[in-house]
């Protein structure tokens, strides 16, 4: 078993003390950071690597569509619809060794990531309370 480095420590604190906006923001911050690995990884001919950080994306998109309410009506349908386009989009990306399907994938999390920074900036100012937070994590 690893000892946790300090690094760790300080994501398992972040994570723990975040509210939901910034949790989201950074799971989507996440994805773009590994998806840009794994564009570096196919590059270099590092088809494990690439394979790896390609499955801790995947690994993300189940968690913020197991985060999604089902009775929030549009909005949470499209981001369902979203993320299981962008899963099976990284399924042909890493079979078929393809940085397009990297780029598809990169535009949307990014896209999405830019959309919930606004939100989540705008919570705290607008006095609305943030949810608590019962438990969460985060994959790096």
């Amino acid at each position: 078993m690893a000892i946790p480095s300090g690094l760790d420590e300080y994501k398992k604190t972040e994570v723990a003390t975040s509210d939901q906006g910034k949790l989201v923001v950074m799971l989507y911050e996440s994805a773009v950071r590994r998806l840009e690995l794994a564009k570096e990884c196919l590059r270099r001919g590092d088809m494990l690597g690439k394979g790896e950080h390609i499955l801790r994306v995947q690994d993300i998109l189940l968690e913020l569509l197991s985060a999604l309410d089902p009775s929030a009506g549009p909005i949470a349908a499209n981001l369902r619809s979203l993320y299981v386009f962008m899963y099976r989009h990284l399924n042909e990306a890493n079979l078929l060794k393809s940085e397009r399907h990297l780029d598809d994938v990169l535009r949307i999390l990014r896209s999405l990531l830019e959309a919930w920074r606004e939100a989540a900036a705008k919570v705290p100012r607008e006095g609305i309370p943030n949810p608590e937070v019962t438990e969460a994590r985060i994959v790096a």
